[in-house]
């Protein structure tokens, strides 16, 4: 998480609403490219609450992350790069992990 917030330009919770086409880019790897996620919450950045924004994210089968849910709520870090967003991290949006995020953000 430290090292997502210090790279990150932003930080939000969402909500996947689509997680668009996969694109298989090694053994145990694939990226989504046009991700929809509804925006709940701004944590840093900005994102606008409420907007629905367009980003991409990897899995990487070898780390044992999971793909993600739609309708399931996550903490996005994110970077611009250009227009783009790319989420470099994600973690589910419990109340204690939005606290913890919160804190280590504010300083």
């Amino acid at each position: 998480m430290q090292d997502a917030a210090a790279k990150g330009h932003g930080v939000f919770v969402g909500k996947f609403t689509d997680l668009g086409p996969t694109t298989p880019t090694s053994p145990n790897m694939a990226a989504f490219l046009s991700a929809r996620v509804k925006v709940l919450k701004v944590l840093r950045g900005s994102v606008k609450p409420k907007d629905e924004v367009m980003l991409e994210f990897d899995i990487f089968g070898i780390n044992r992350e999971a793909l993600p849910q739609l309708g399931a709520a996550y903490i996005f870090f994110v970077t611009s790069e250009g227009e783009r967003l790319v989420a470099i991290k994600i973690l589910p949006a419990t109340d204690a992990t939005i606290d913890s995020v919160e804190k280590f953000i504010s300083n």
